[in-house]
């Protein structure tokens, strides 16, 4: 188990490396700091969406989703 944490660590650092320039350049292309996450967070969305399907995992009713703590 150690040995997958610092693989997973590793990862993880050599990801975020990454991830700060991309977010960088996608604010400089779409001329907006604020804008500049919003690929990254639809892809994430998109990433979660399938994952719940391909799990197979049932979705909640919207009810649900209002009994999540702020």
């Amino acid at each position: 188990m150690t040995i997958f944490n610092f693989l997973l660590a590793l990862g993880m650092g050599a990801a975020i490396s990454i991830y700060l320039p991309m977010i960088s350049q996608s604010a400089r292309i779409l001329g907006a700091p604020v804008l500049g996450n919003v690929p990254f967070f639809a892809i994430a969305f998109l990433s979660s969406v399938v994952l719940v399907f391909v799990t197979g995992h049932k979705l909640p009713t919207m009810a649900k989703l209002a009994e999540v703590p702020a």
